[in-house]
């Protein structure tokens, strides 16, 4: 295989790990952020079964908030496990010791 084909093969990888990804956080659980534009504060709403719910939640509070007047922006974020948590797993009274 010549170098060229090598690089396309390799192209190709990282575009099937990256959509794999994409996918993998598509079906964790999600998060709605809603900022006010105008004062910078924040709300969460969520959190969401997935990446789709959430934008469909998104989707309906910027509706309900729609209007020349509004200064309220809607963003969806994936909540992702602690790091390590595969590691070291959890048990229930572990946040009390």
């Amino acid at each position: 295989m010549g170098g060229r084909e090598r690089v396309e093969v390799m192209a190709a990888m990282a575009a099937l790990a990256e959509r794999e990804d994409l996918d993998r956080e598509a079906a964790l659980p999600h998060l709605v952020a809603c900022i006010d534009t105008a004062s910078g504060s924040s709300s969460y709403s969520g959190p969401y079964p997935s990446r789709d719910a959430a934008s469909a939640a998104a989707r309906y509070e910027a509706a309900i908030e729609s209007g020349s007047e509004s200064r309220l922006r809607f963003s969806v974020e994936p909540v992702f496990p602690p790091i390590g948590y595969h590691l070291c797993p959890i048990h229930a009274g572990d946040a009390a010791r």
